[in-house]
């Protein structure tokens, strides 16, 4: 789920967009999430090359997205 998207509806999230933060931070969010960007060089590449890009990326989700950047997905009401 897209980190803005979740602090608009009230939780607390530890990734985001940002325009400014400490380059320590990223690097403990990098440790995270290192195992999942080898997974997938679109996801490493967005992470790594945007400074403001702090954000807990998945492959599930860049595969979701057929690489088409970081969106927050549509969901429909069943």
């Amino acid at each position: 789920m897209q980190p803005a998207a979740a602090l608009y509806n009230g939780f607390y999230t530890i990734d985001g967009y940002f325009g400014n933060y400490p380059v320590e931070h990223k690097r403990h969010v990098y440790k995270i999430i290192e195992k999942e960007l080898a997974k997938n060089k679109i996801a490493y590449d967005f992470f790594m090359k945007w400074g403001i890009v702090c954000m807990i990326i998945s492959d599930e989700e860049i595969n979701m997205l057929n690489g088409k950047g970081f969106v927050i997905p549509k969901f429909n009401k069943i």
